[in-house]
C-alpha cells in the first residue's frame, strides 16, 4: 500500500487517467481551433471592414458572453456538476426540461431587448441609430443558448470527443462562411451576421438529433426534479454576470470616453493576450467532470492531486505564452491588423499578466463548486466587479487604453486571491511556487531573446515562435523545471 501511495505521488501520469489525457486532447484541439477563429476574424474584418465593423462586431460578442450565461442559468454548470455518475438516458427527461425553461426565458428576455432596442443600441454601440444589429444580437442569443446548452451533455458525461467534432466543425465552416461573404464576395457586417444566425440555428438542429438519440425519445421531467439543479445554478446567474463586468464592462467605458474605434483596438488586443490561457480551457473543461466524479466517490486525494497537478501544468505553458505575446507585440500588430490597432507593451503586458491570473482562478473556482458555497462568488464578483468598474471610471479619461488594461490586471489578481483562499476551506491545495518561479525565469529570458527579432511575415512569425519554444524548453530542462514525468506526459499522450 505504501508503495502505491508512493507511485500515486510522483507525478501527472500516476494520477491520471488515459481518459483524461484522451480528452484533454480533444478539448486542446477545439480550444485551439475556437482561437484561431478570433484571430482569423480579427484581421479579414478589421482590414476588409474597418474599425467600426469590427468594433461592432467585438461589440456583440462581448454582450453575447454576458447574457448567454445568465440565459442559460448557468443549468449547464449543474449537469456537469450532477450527471456525472448516472445513466446517460436517465437524464433525458430533466435535461429536456431544463432546454424548454432556457428557451421560455430566452424568449423573454429576446422580447424585452426588442422593444428597448433603442437604448440597448445606445448603451452597447455608442448611438440609438444601430437597432438593426440588435435585432440581430437576439437571434444570436436564442442560437447560442440552444446550442452551448445541448453541448453541456457531452462535457457532462465525459464524452469530448464528440463535443470536439462539433465544435471543431461548426469552427472551419464559420471561418470559410465568413472568409468567403468578405474576400470574395465584399459583404459587410450584416451580412456576416446573417449568415452567423442561419450557421448556428443549423448546428443546434444537428447537435439536437445527436442528443435525442443518445438519450433516447424526448420526455419532460416534473419540476420537482429539476428544483436541485436550480438551487446549484442560480447562484451562479449573478456570479457570471459579475464576472462579465470584471471581465468586458471596460469596453463600454472606453466606448462612452474613447469612441467605437478604440474599443475595436483593445478588444483586438484583448483577444490577442488571451493566447496565454488557450490551455486552461481544455484542462479545466476536462478537469470539472472528472473532480465532480471523484468527489462524489469521495476521494478527495486524487481530487487534489488532479487540481494541483493541472495548475502547474497550465503555469508551465500560460506564463511563456504571456510573455511571448507580449515579446512579439510589435510583429503580432502588423501582421494581425492594421497601423491603426497598434498598442503600446505596457497595455499588453498588463492583459497578458491579466490573462494568467485568469486561468489559476478559473481552475481554482472548482473547489468552490464542488463544496457547493457558490453563494461566496456572489459577493466575490460584487466587490471584484465593483473596484474595477471604478478603476475604469477613475483611469481610462486621464490614461485611455493602459487605464482600462491597469483596472483589468488590479481586478483579476484581487479574484483569484480571494478564490484562493476561500478554496482552501474546501480542500487544501498547494501551489508549486519553485516550479512557478523557474517558469518565469525562463519566459523572461526567451522574451528577451525573441524580443530581438521582428518579424513582417506569418512565415517568419511562426519561425520565431518555434525558436521561443526551444530556447524555453531547454533552459527549463536545465533547471529542471521540466523532467521525466513531462516528457512521459508528452509521449503518451502523442502515442493517442
Amino acid at each position: 500500500m505504501a508503495s502505491e501511495e508512493s507511485g500515486e505521488r510522483k507525478g501527472w501520469w500516476h494520477t491520471t487517467s488515459k481518459r483524461f489525457l484522451r480528452n484533454l486532447m480533444y478539448r486542446g484541439a477545439s480550444q485551439l481551433a475556437m482561437s484561431v477563429r478570433g484571430l482569423v476574424f480579427l484581421p479579414i474584418i478589421s482590414k476588409s471592414l474597418g474599425a467600426e465593423a469590427y468594433g461592432i462586431w467585438s461589440q456583440i460578442m462581448i454582450t453575447l458572453t454576458l447574457l448567454v450565461p445568465v440565459a442559460r442559468l448557468r443549468l449547464e454548470m449543474a449537469a456537469v456538476r450532477y450527471f456525472p455518475g448516472r445513466a446517460l438516458r436517465s437524464v433525458a427527461g430533466e435535461f429536456s426540461t431544463m432546454l424548454l425553461i432556457l428557451w421560455v426565458l430566452v424568449g423573454l428576455l429576446s422580447v424585452g431587448i426588442l422593444l428597448l432596442r433603442s437604448e440597448v443600441s445606445a448603451m452597447v454601440f455608442g448611438g440609438a441609430g444601430s437597432t438593426k444589429y440588435v435585432v440581430y444580437f437576439t437571434a444570436l442569443l436564442y442560437c447560442r443558448v440552444t446550442y452551448e446548452f445541448l453541448l453541456s451533455l457531452f462535457r457532462a458525461f465525459e464524452q469530448i470527443g464528440v463535443l470536439a467534432l462539433a465544435q471543431i466543425s461548426h469552427v472551419l465552416v464559420e471561418v470559410a462562411v465568413v472568409s468567403i461573404s468578405v474576400l470574395v464576395y465584399q459583404r459587410g457586417i450584416d451580412n456576416i451576421l446573417v449568415a452567423l444566425i442561419i450557421l448556428d440555428s443549423l448546428f443546434s438542429v444537428g447537435v439536437a438529433a445527436i442528443v435525442i438519440r443518445r438519450i433516447g425519445p424526448v420526455s419532460l421531467a416534473p419540476l420537482r426534479r429539476v428544483l436541485p439543479y436550480l438551487r446549484y445554478s442560480l447562484p451562479l446567474v449573478p456570479s457570471a454576470a459579475l464576472f462579465w463586468c470584471i471581465d468586458s464592462s471596460d469596453r463600454y467605458v472606453i466606448a462612452h470616453y474613447m469612441g467605437i474605434e478604440s474599443v475595436a483596438v483593445y478588444s483586438a488586443w484583448y483577444r490577442i493576450a488571451q493566447l496565454a490561457t488557450v490551455m486552461m480551457g481544455p484542462i479545466a473543461f476536462v478537469l470539472f467532470p472528472t473532480i465532480s466524479r471523484l468527489w462524489a466517490q469521495k476521494d478527495t486525494a486524487r481530487v487534489q492531486r488532479y487540481l494541483e497537478s493541472s495548475v502547474r501544468y497550465y503555469l508551465l505553458l500560460a506564463v511563456p505564452a504571456a510573455l511571448g505575446v507580449w515579446a512579439l507585440t510589435p510583429a503580432l500588430g502588423g501582421i494581425l491588423a492594421t497601423e491603426g490597432f497598434a498598442a503600446s507593451q505596457g497595455l499588453v503586458l498588463l492583459l497578458v499578466s491579466s490573462m494568467v491570473f485568469v486561468g489559476i482562478y478559473q481552475l481554482w473556482v472548482y473547489l468552490l463548486h464542488l463544496g457547493e458555497r457558490t453563494r461566496m462568488l456572489v459577493a466575490v464578483f460584487g466587490s471584484v466587479a465593483a473596484v474595477n468598474l471604478a478603476l475604469n471610471f477613475v483611469l481610462v479619461p486621464h490614461w485611455g487604453l493602459l487605464g482600462a488594461a491597469l483596472a483589468t490586471f488590479v481586478a483579476y489578481s484581487v479574484q483569484f486571491a480571494v478564490v484562493w483562499i476561500l478554496a482552501r476551506r474546501v480542500l487544501r491545495c498547494r501551489l508549486d511556487v519553485i516550479a512557478f518561479a523557474k517558469s518565469v525565469i525562463a519566459a523572461v529570458a526567451m522574451g528577451v531573446v525573441v524580443r530581438q527579432f521582428h518579424p513582417g511575415r506569418v512565415p517568419s512569425l511562426i519561425a520565431v515562435v518555434l525558436l521561443g519554444v526551444v530556447v524555453y524548453v531547454l533552459l527549463m530542462v536545465f533547471m529542471k523545471g521540466i523532467g521525466r514525468r513531462e516528457l512521459k506526459l508528452i509521449r503518451s499522450a502523442l502515442k493517442r
